[in-house]
């Protein structure tokens, strides 16, 4: 198995639950029994995959690791621009919009955050205030993220774009269209980028 990128979404092995559990937080152990899944997040780890594990709110966040060998399956962001959540709520309706404007810009990508965890495990944390985050694929300087964030203006929902690139690392769509240093995730924190 290839080692999963930052907003890949895993689904832990029944062992791996396990072990978290004796160590995370009651309410994480809660829900990685409700739904054995994680989000991959932005760090380094040698020879482990850094995770985050969702609770019920956005308090509720645990950060820790696995191996690889305690991922049960990878489920990328792009991979589920064709699931139906079955709700018509306005993310989900925006997101439709998204991959439209995406697939027209020829540029790859797929829904985080909430969005992309329900479509995932099907665990209903979708809300009718929740924002569409989205992950596009590409290097910042790429022409089409100018024509891609024209058209998200006037979707139902508030969308949060980040560009992701290169080893691990992000910059927010806005930051990626403005003239100068750009503000940048990367595994070993936030750097400004010329």
């Amino acid at each position: 198995m290839d080692k999963p990128r930052v907003h890949d979404l895993v689904r832990l092995t029944p062992r791996a639950v396990t072990r978290l559990s004796r160590s995370a937080p009651d309410w994480a152990g809660r829900s990685l029994e409700a739904a054995p899944w994680a989000v991959v997040r932005r760090a380094r780890v040698p020879g482990a995959v850094a995770i985050g594990v969702r609770g019920e709110s956005r308090e509720e966040r645990f950060a820790t690791e696995l191996r690889i060998d305690e991922i049960a399956c990878v489920v990328t962001p792009e991979s589920l621009l064709d699931r139906d959540a079955g709700r018509a709520l306005d993310a989900f309706r925006a997101l439709a919009a998204v991959a439209r404007a995406g697939n027209e810009c020829g540029l790859r990508l797929g829904p985080t955050g909430s969005v992309g965890f329900e479509l995932a495990t099907g665990m209903a944390c979708v809300s009718p205030r929740s924002d569409l985050d989205v992950v596009v694929r590409a290097h910042p300087s790429e022409p089409a993220l100018r024509r891609f964030a024209e058209a998200l203006r006037e979707l139902p929902a508030r969308v949060d774009v980040e560009i992701a690139f290169g080893e691990g690392c992000g910059v927010a769509l806005e930051e990626a269209l403005r003239a100068g240093p750009m503000l940048v995730k990367t595994p070993d924190g936030p750097r400004m980028h010329p």
